[in-house]
C-alpha cells in the first residue's frame, strides 16, 4: 500500500489512508501524490454528492498525522494530496468549501521550520497551502440557484483569498502579537504589515499571492449562481461592503510594486475585479 511504482502510486480504492503512508515515507515527490489523488477523486464523481464529500472530509481526517507532523516535507505532501482531491472533485458544497478553507488557511502562515535535509522546508509548506487554497477557490460549487448559498460562497472566496495572502505575507517579526485578545491577529495583520511582508517575497511568490486573489474573482464571475451581473440589485447591495473591502485590499498590493510582470498581473486583476464587481 502506498508504494511508488515508476511515476504512479498504488491506491487502495477503499480507503484514503493509503496516502498517509505515502506522505510519511512512501512517495517523495508531492506532484505524484497530487496527481494520484486527483485521478482517484475524479473516478468518484459518478458517486452521490454526499458520498464524495464524505470521502474528501475523511481524507483530511486520515491525513491528520501528516498535517501535524514536525517535518515540513510531510506537510507539503499532505497538502499535495488534498490539492489533488479538490482538483479532482466535481462540485463542492458550500459547507465543505468553508471547512477545507478554514483548515488549509493556517498552513499559509508562519510554520516551524525543521532541520530535515529535504528541500521542502517551511517556505514550501506555505507555498503549497496557497496553491491548495487557489484550487479550492476555483473549484465549482453545488450552490445552484440558492441565493443564500451563493452569497455565502462569494463571501468565503473573498475571505480565504484575502486572508491567504495576509498569512503568506507574515514574517517572523509578526509572530509576537497578543494571542489572548479575540481580535488580536486581525488587528496586528493590518494593511501596512501585509504590504511590508509582501515586499519581502520574491517576484514568483508575490505573483502566487496575486493569483490567489485572481482565483476568487474568476470563480465568482464564471459560476452562474455567483455571477454578480446576474444578481438582483438588492442582493448585490448586501454584498457591497465585502466587495468594496476586497477591491481595496487588491489595490493596496500595487503599493511599492516595481516588477513589470507583477504590475501587469495586478493591473489585469484590478480590471477583472472592476468588471466582476460592478
Amino acid at each position: 500500500e502506498g508504494e511508488k511504482t515508476g511515476d504512479a502510486m498504488q491506491v487502495d480504492p477503499l480507503t484514503t489512508q493509503t496516502w498517509l503512508q505515502g506522505c510519511m515515507e512512501g512517495v517523495k515527490d508531492p506532484e505524484v501524490l497530487q496527481q494520484t489523488s486527483k485521478a482517484f477523486f475524479t473516478m468518484q464523481n459518478s458517486e452521490s454528492g454526499a458520498s464524495r464529500f464524505g470521502l474528501l472530509a475523511q481524507l483530511v481526517v486520515d491525513l491528520g498525522p501528516a498535517f501535524s507532523h514536525e517535518r515540513c516535507s510531510v506537510k507539503v505532501r499532505a497538502l499535495a494530496c488534498l490539492a489533488g482531491a479538490v482538483e479532482g472533485t466535481d462540485g463542492l458544497s458550500v459547507p465543505l468549501l468553508k471547512l477545507l478553507g478554514t483548515f488549509v488557511l493556517p498552513h499559509a502562515g508562519l510554520v516551524p521550520d525543521d532541520d530535515d535535509d529535504d528541500d521542502l522546508g517551511a517556505t514550501a509548506v506555505r507555498d503549497a497551502a496557497v496553491s491548495c487554497l487557489a484550487l479550492l477557490l476555483r473549484a465549482s460549487l453545488t450552490c445552484a440557484n440558492d441565493t443564500d448559498d451563493a452569497n455565502e460562497s462569494i463571501a468565503l472566496r473573498l475571505r480565504f483569498a484575502k486572508e491567504g495572502v495576509e498569512q503568506r505575507c507574515r514574517h517572523p517579526s509578526q509572530n509576537d502579537y497578543p494571542m489572548d485578545h479575540d481580535n488580536a491577529q486581525d488587528e496586528y495583520l493590518d494593511d501596512n504589515n501585509m504590504q511590508e511582508g509582501l515586499s519581502t517575497l520574491s517576484r514568483a511568490k508575490r505573483s502566487m499571492c496575486f493569483s490567489l486573489i485572481g482565483a476568487a474573482v474568476t470563480a465568482i464571475q464564471s459560476e452562474p449562481a455567483t455571477n454578480l451581473q446576474k444578481h438582483s440589485m438588492e442582493n448585490n447591495m448586501m454584498l457591497r461592503p465585502q466587495l468594496a473591502s476586497f477591491a481595496s485590499f487588491a489595490a493596496q498590493c500595487l503599493h511599492g510594486e516595481s516588477d513589470p510582470r507583477c504590475l501587469s498581473q495586478l493591473l489585469k486583476l484590478l480590471h477583472s475585479i472592476q468588471i466582476t464587481f460592478v
